[in-house]
């Protein structure tokens, strides 16, 4: 058991979160935007926005100066004008706050993956523009908190894939513009639960010709042709693969880890056909799912436990075979010389029991206890299993050190 496996270790039992998060430098204005809405408060996205990872997009506030404006305000106090104290009306200077805003515009920006929690600092959101700022892709957890949306903008990007149920939860979704993205394939059901939406651009996607509706009865012909124009089956084949890979991490166990691993493994060597590169998203799919917490914690675990088997146990062997020759025919003048070879293997067996006891004191001490998203039946079984190997190696090299010791005194007795 060498630093190595101890690194290894350290992998297991400080697990830290990566997640950083954002702030929207947002330059506060009233301004019309769109028929539906009007005039409304909204944040203009600022500077520089730059979201290229999952891990950079959750959102959680936002800079600015509010506008004020005044405002008349009946309250009990003294009215100068009647010289007495009484409820009367006056004027005063006050500040809006973010759930005053009601409109999001980001336009230009590097926004690869879709904002998180936007709805925790701006609880109001009715309008959300993502203009022509490399997003990816959008789902129905990213605008699951957005109750209130009734605009939804996200033209010129690079969106491939509209999923099921995405505007489940956006009820009163009034306008929708998806044009200039990379669209091949809508889910049947995408649009099920938008009986509100009167205007709908779908221009210059892929799997349809232009699609323009600004009225109700033109959304419902629009979406009939889009649902027969954007069903893709390699998207079918790949979305069904991932799903059920995604749903075998959530069961997989350290007995089978290495069957899972290597069909984890073996997708991406399937990138180079023409479905995955039609669908970079599922190649990334794949990516998340090798660098998800159990997945890495199952991995670190197996390794940890294969240098143990194959490493510790086979180095030990190979030490073992290359001194038994030696103690077939030898002098007794070679003697002292294989008996500092038995007591380096000695000390070596005997400095694996201290670094191996030392080892399960901390897996039973520490890993139990740190949330890898690794089940506890896993921990238990990894400890339980290391535990047992550990103890099967120093048994086994125990013996066979205490028999070549006997067939040395012997020889030379």
């Amino acid at each position: 058991m060498d630093l190595k496996v101890f690194s290894l270790l350290v992998c297991l039992l400080y697990v830290f979160d990566p997640t950083s998060s954002i702030a929207l430098s947002c330059n506060y204005n009233k301004a019309w935007t769109y028929q539906v809405l009007g005039a409304i408060y909204r944040c203009q996205v600022k500077g520089k926005l730059n979201i290229t990872s999952y891990d950079d997009a959750k959102m959680d506030s936002a800079t600015g100066t509010h506008e004020t404006y005044q405002k008349q305000v009946y309250e009990y106090g003294y009215d100068y004008s009647y010289g007495s104290y009484r409820n009367h009306y006056v004027t005063k200077t006050l500040t809006r706050t973010n759930a005053e805003v009601y409109g999001i515009d980001i336009r230009g920006m590097t926004v690869e993956y879709f904002p998180r929690d936007i709805a925790t600092v701006f609880a109001s959101t009715q309008l959300l523009i993502i203009q022509d700022s490399h997003l990816k892709a959008v789902n129905q957890t990213d605008l699951k908190p957005l109750t209130s949306l009734y605009v939804l903008d996200l033209e010129g990007n690079e969106i491939e894939i509209l999923e099921q149920g995405l505007f489940d939860f956006n009820s009163y979704l009034s306008w929708v513009s998806l044009a200039h993205n990379k669209i091949l394939h809508v889910d049947l059901n995408v649009f099920d639960k938008s009986g509100s939406l009167t205007t709908l651009n779908f221009a210059s996607n892929k799997c349809v010709s232009p699609v323009i509706a600004h009225d109700s009865g033109a959304v419902k012909q629009a979406l009939i042709e889009i649902k027969d124009a954007c069903q893709d089956p390699a998207y079918l084949r790949l979305n069904n693969t991932i799903k059920a890979v995604r749903k075998e991490l959530e069961t997989v166990k350290l007995k089978n880890f290495k069957q899972f691993s290597d069909k984890l493994y073996g997708l991406q060597q399937d990138f180079k056909n023409s479905e995955w590169a039609a669908f970079p998203r599922f190649i990334e799919d794949v990516h998340n799912l090798t660098n998800h917490k159990k997945f890495l914690g199952l991995e670190n675990m197996y390794a940890i436990k294969t240098r143990i088997a194959d490493v510790e146990v086979k180095d030990m062997t190979q030490r073992v075979k290359d001194i038994e020759p030696e103690l077939t025919d030898f002098d007794e003048a070679a003697a002292e010389e294989i008996d500092e070879k038995l007591e380096e293997l000695t000390e070596k067996l005997d400095n694996f029991k201290a670094k191996f006891s030392s080892f399960m004191d901390k897996i039973n001490e520490k890993l139990s206890g740190v949330d890898l998203e690794v089940d506890n039946e896993n921990v238990t079984e990894f400890g339980r299993t290391i535990n047992v190997l550990g103890k099967k190696v120093m048994r086994k090299f125990d013996r066979k050190l205490r028999g070549l010791e006997r067939r040395m005194n012997n020889k030379i007795l």
